[in-house]
């Protein structure tokens, strides 16, 4: 049986495979679950939530080497609420 998956990983590595797919076929461990259809999606009548600030270093850039009128905006858009 070791002469058997060290063949199999042998013949994957001369195939050209990533060394953690040839492991994989030669231990038959490889994933079988399907992949998802994408996000995942927020189930009907959850409350939304305020959603986290995303870009913080784009705003250090902007307070530290932004122009005085890039700052103006950025400020200005920092004390305005989003719309439902």
């Amino acid at each position: 049986m070791a002469a058997t998956a060290a063949s199999s990983t042998s013949t994957a590595h001369a195939a050209g495979l990533h060394p953690g797919v040839a492991r994989d076929l030669a231990n038959n461990t490889r994933n079988t679950q399907p992949l998802s259809a994408g996000a995942p999606q927020r189930p009907e009548g959850a409350a939304t939530k305020q959603v986290e600030d995303m870009y913080p270093a784009v705003i250090r850039a902007i307070e530290n080497t932004g122009t005085d009128a890039q700052r103006d905006a950025l400020h200005k858009l920092e004390h305005t609420t989003p719309a439902a």
